[in-house]
């Protein structure tokens, strides 16, 4: 046995070196191989076993008797004790036996009948034995092709019946070889023979086809499918980590060793943006600003699936609602070291919004919400707030001017805030899965990734009618029926099954995300509606200043800077800046040691003010070095300026298009800098809103930018440090414009 073991394992081993290195990208000649040295195993070993049964010489069979020979010829019969028998002597006497022919020999060493001498080769047993032989091997390669390979190859529902097929096989070779060993076909071969012959071929089967198999079932892969994953701010970092899961589970899930599909997940710049890139069939500006066009949407809220079919274009794609995903209240976050001062952590119990508002109300303490145009969450929340306000109470409320686009982003400015030293004085109106994941530190992997230090811990209070997010999960069907859009919805399926799995639904919770609760229900449509015309009616005024670098290192943009300019804010432009709303255009440096020059001067949006954009922008020309915190610190008092009342209060904002400063040591020359524009912006205890800074950064590293010597001084830090934001110029007349949206009040 053990040499067995040791020759079938050689066998085994030869052949798999063999195949992987010459005959793995040719098959046909690879089977032919295979066959051929069957044959001829089989061929030698029958011819082996039938050369030694032949006469050793006929010489032997017809020399002269012995003496003794003639002796035992003659030798009367005895019985089994020695005794003569005189019955069996007469019979030997009266019958002798006949001489042998000279056509028969007989083989002194087999206990088999006579073999003709004529018969030096017997065809039958070879042709039986090479078939034999090479259907085993046939049957064994193509067993060790579909269970062996990478880990069945195919799946363990054709691995595992293939695998109890090899066992049957060699038990039925077994079986057969025991029963055969005495039967006539099988009686020029000895049964030691014929297992080793048997195994051995089995081997040779099995080796070829599990080395073929793991070399062309396996690697190399198909392309996996690419499945792009829309997902909101409030679960964007919970579906991440849902997905980095579903990966490392992907073989198991879906029952093959490939990587079958790709999962990318992303969020758009708002859940407002989101909805009209769906709207509109997602084309190319979507494209640009906010990713692939996607398979998957994972929303906050079933609203934004009811918002894009009631506003979709022929381009829209079909949306189809497999179910929900998880759930989250909103809730009132108060930053903690609140609550225990004033004592109102009982309400979460009890109050409604108005009531929770009233008690804010009454210890000093501010209430901030999303903007209700791009975040869902801020939509809910003022249709359930809105129900208890006064319209006093309401106008307080819209007129802050601070509208951050998500929840995450909102939180993430509370945080750094407090990082930088500012009192915490406001509670949040944001989902519950939002306030989880900033005391997580969890936003870091999403909308804040500046913070360097633990957030101060906010105290959720659960109003009763406060309503949830729950976080539908809807695949888009955009037109297409052609295999790998058939094979996609199925990995969808899959998808959204492992999301829904028990495993899974305890990690989401991880990250705020509770079970899906079928007891959800939508505020009316109408009374939506309402409350988003009610909110926007009551939205101060804007002041858009945008501000244009045209120094030395920013020439090769000045052309494409001009037409988007004159595209968004000139003549005949359909951007949305309303009839309270006033914008200007300055281009910096200005004309000698001037900081800036005003090509339009701030003022409403009439169509005097438009017409005079397109023609504004040919004062444009490179020279000198621009100086940003010197421009910032003239146009505050700017913005700041013609107050009226106090609920009217104007909401400014600069829109910078510079590559940076230049000016080292991050001073510029009228002693601006990063610090002080930002106090000068904010001042604590200003009863005005702050004025915020957007940045649209050109060149390289574009946000990354920091003067000469102050390397913290980046123009992101410059744009986050009031609540704006910064982002590297991409599609410009699509950022630009969705930024004046966005700022403008009469949307």
């Amino acid at each position: 046995m053990g040499l067995l073991a040791t020759s079938a394992g050689a066998i085994a081993i030869g052949w798999g070196s063999v195949i992987a290195s010459d005959f793995q990208h040719r098959q046909p000649l690879m089977f032919a191989v295979l066959g051929l040295t069957a044959a001829v195993a089989a061929a030698w070993y029958v011819l082996l076993q039938q050369r030694r049964r032949r006469p050793r010489s006929d010489a032997r069979h017809v020399a002269p008797e012995t003496p003794a020979q003639a002796e035992a010829l003659q030798a009367p019969s005895r019985d089994r004790r020695g005794v003569l028998s005189p019955t069996r002597a007469s019979r030997d006497q009266m019958s002798p036996s006949p001489p042998p022919s000279p056509d028969t020999v007989c083989d002194p060493d087999s206990h088999e009948s006579p073999v003709p001498r004529g018969t030096a080769f017997r065809w039958l047993p070879l042709i039986q034995v090479v078939a034999i032989m090479c259907a085993l091997v046939a049957v064994t390669f193509f067993l060790g092709y579909w269970t062996l390979g990478d880990g069945f190859a195919h799946g363990p529902r054709w691995g595992l019946p293939a695998l109890a097929g090899i066992v049957v096989l060699l038990t039925g070779i077994v079986t057969l070889l025991w029963f055969g060993r005495r039967r006539s076909w099988g009686g020029w071969l000895p049964s030691g023979g014929r297992t080793i012959m048997a195994c051995t071929v089995t081997c040779l089967g099995l080796s070829a086809g599990g080395t073929l198999g793991y070399l062309d079932l396996a690697p190399p892969c198909p392309l996996p499918v690419e499945i792009p994953v829309l997902a909101s701010q409030d679960n964007l970092v919970a579906v991440q980590a849902a997905v980095t899961t579903f990966v490392q589970a992907e073989p198991t899930v879906l029952h093959q060793s490939c990587y079958a599909v790709d999962l990318t997940v992303y969020a758009a710049r708002s859940d407002g943006h989101a909805e009209a890139d769906l709207e509109s069939g997602w084309n190319s500006s979507a494209l640009s600003a906010d990713g692939p066009r996607p398979d998957i949407w994972l929303p906050s809220s079933t609203e934004e699936v009811r918002a894009v079919n009631a506003g979709a274009s022929s381009a829209a794609p079909r949306l189809t609602i497999a179910g929900s995903t998880g759930s989250s209240p909103l809730v009132v976050a108060v930053p903690t070291s609140l609550t225990s001062r004033d004592a109102i952590y009982g309400t979460q119990r009890y109050g409604n919004l108005g009531i929770v508002y009233s008690l804010l109300q009454e210890h000093g303490i501010s209430l901030s919400v999303p903007s209700p145009e791009q975040s869902v969450t801020g939509l809910l929340g003022i249709t359930g707030l809105y129900r208890d306000l006064t319209s006093s109470e309401k106008r307080q409320i819209a007129a802050s001017g601070n509208f951050p686009l998500d929840s995450g982003t909102m939180l993430c400015d509370a945080a750094q805030k407090s990082e930088q030293g500012h009192p915490q004085s406001s509670g949040y109106l944001v989902s519950d899965a939002a306030v989880t994941q900033y005391d997580n530190s969890q936003l870091t992997e999403g909308p804040c990734p500046t913070l360097t230090s633990p957030v101060p811990s906010l105290t959720p209070l659960f109003p009763s009618d406060a309503g949830s997010l729950d976080f539908p999960f809807v695949s888009l069907d955009w037109g297409g029926n052609s295999a790998t859009a058939r094979l996609a919805q199925q990995y969808e399926t899959d998808f959204y099954e492992w999301l829904r799995s028990p495993a899974e639904q305890l990690r989401l919770q991880s990250y705020g995300l509770m079970p899906p609760q079928p007891s959800v229900t939508l505020p009316p449509q109408p009374q939506v509606r309402d409350a988003l015309q009610l909110f926007t009616s009551k939205e101060p005024p804007a002041r858009i200043l945008v501000a244009i670098d045209d120094s030395g290192p920013m020439e090769p943009y000045l052309e494409q800077i001009a037409a988007a300019t004159a595209g968004v804010l000139g003549t005949g432009t359909s951007t949305s800046v309303g009839a309270m709303d006033s914008f200007g255009i300055w281009a910096f440096p200005g004309t000698g040691t001037s900081t800036y020059q005003t090509l339009v001067r701030l003022a409403g949006a009439a169509n005097s003010q438009r017409d005079a954009v397109g023609p504004s922008m040919r004062a444009l020309s490179a020279h000198a070095h621009s100086a940003e915190f010197d421009l910032i610190a003239d146009a505050a008092p700017v913005l700041y300026s013609q107050p009226t009342a106090k609920s009217e209060q104007p909401i400014g904002s600069v829109i910078l298009l510079t590559d940076g400063d230049s000016y080292p040591n991050g001073q510029d020359p009228d002693g601006n800098t990063l610090v002080s524009v930002h106090d000068l912006l904010h001042p604590l205890g200003a009863t005005q809103p702050r004025i915020k800074v957007f940045v649209i950064a050109f060149g390289d590293p574009g946000c990354a930018e920091s003067p000469p010597g102050s390397p913290q001084d980046t123009l992101s830090a410059l744009a986050t440090a009031n609540g704006g934001n910064c982002v590297n110029v991409n599609d410009l007349g699509q950022q630009l414009g969705d930024l004046v949206s966005q700022l403008s009040a009469g949307r």
